[in-house]
């Protein structure tokens, strides 16, 4: 466990920690985290085993501790802490993990709800895909289970929905597009319950919304951009800073794709300052990107390449591979259309 994990447990367990330090039998790493050996461990799971009692309540706090820092992690997954956060994230893994496992057999809705939006991000942003729709189908499924039973039902429909909408959107990235189509209508049935009359659903329609127009946006440029331009409108409404500047930036793209470039420049400017203001690095390489596209489009070469460099830059700052190869690819375009094509070689082979 790390050592900030310390808030969650007695001061008992740890001096008993730091006799087994002195001891050698826990080793504190380079890292700031405590290893123990393989066999110590299963040793003292299986005595844990035979206390269930007290089994249940450590695995409790457990997962209540990770849920609030999921929360945590959430915030800094679209501001400036972006990459620490998925440093700190990646090491806590196997606990994040176990932590939502506990809380999806348990049918406890208000943790689910709470650490769902951290750990959507932090799967989406470095790229596992299938972890991420299977963490977000179990919270479905656990939803759905207990629906019937729940004291406030209009809570979990709304969590329920979300999750699917989320489950949806890992599909779409991962080809999987009849299935995602079908669980976001899915949602818009859930949606229609009586039980969600008078309940705010705008969180959950937004980023239904905009996991629809992702979906259908490369076959139909026009049903794309009007299914982003409902998620900003909805965000806006809350305003939830980076769910504006999420559909911005898809709603710039898809005006691009029409040709309607005066529109793509307007969204994009203005994602992109949304995104500064979060100091969102992923985000705001992906928009300048975009932009170096329609001055490259519009044969303002130079302009282009600063805002491509702009991007590459920018995204080297964030660390999220995919961003970099998308800035990478922009850079490399609007070389290419300058005529600098050995430089242009060189970073088409990067991306």
């Amino acid at each position: 466990f790390s050592r900030t994990a310390a808030q969650y447990v007695s001061e008992g367990t740890l001096r008993e920690l730091r006799a087994l330090v002195d001891k050698s039998l826990l080793q504190h790493t380079p890292s700031a985290r405590y290893e123990v050996h393989e066999l110590l461990r299963q040793y003292g799971a299986e005595k844990l085993c035979s206390l269930p009692d007290a089994a249940t309540e450590v695995s409790d706090r457990h997962c209540a501790y990770y849920v609030a820092a999921l929360q945590r992690w959430a915030a800094d997954l679209t501001g400036v802490r972006q990459l620490a956060a998925l440093v700190e994230m990646e090491a806590e893994n196997g606990n994040i993990s176990a932590a939502w496992t506990w809380a999806v057999g348990r049918g406890q809705i208000e943790r689910l709800d709470i650490a769902m939006g951290g750990l959507e991000h932090y799967y989406w942003q470095i790229g596992r895909y299938q972890e991420g729709e299977a963490a977000l189908r179990a919270a479905g499924a656990a939803a759905a289970a207990v629906v019937e039973s729940a004291a406030d039902r209009a809570a979990c429909l709304r969590v329920w929905v979300r999750a699917l909408a989320w489950q949806s959107n890992f599909q779409r990235a991962m080809g999987q597009r009849d299935s995602a189509q079908q669980l976001q209508q899915q949602c818009l049935v859930i949606l229609q319950d009586p039980s969600l009359a008078g309940t705010d659903t705008r969180l959950e329609r937004g980023v239904l919304s905009w996991s629809m127009g992702a979906t259908v946006c490369m076959e139909d440029y026009a049903q794309g951009r009007q299914r982003f331009e409902e998620s900003y409108s909805l965000f806006r409404v809350l305003d939830h800073r980076w769910g504006m500047a999420w559909a911005l930036n898809t709603w710039g793209t898809m005006s691009i794709f029409l040709g309607a470039y005066s529109d793509a420049r307007q969204r994009l400017e203005e994602g992109v300052s949304i995104y500064r203001a979060l100091g969102n690095a992923s985000g705001i390489a992906g928009c300048v990107s975009s932009l170096a596209w329609i001055a490259m489009a519009g044969g303002r070469f130079q302009e282009a390449e600063r805002l491509a460099r702009e991007g590459v830059a920018t995204a080297r700052q964030g660390s999220i591979r995919t961003e970099l190869a998308y800035a990478l690819l922009n850079l490399g375009e609007v070389l290419e259309s300058a005529g600098k094509f050995s430089e242009a070689h060189t970073v088409l082979q990067q991306s």
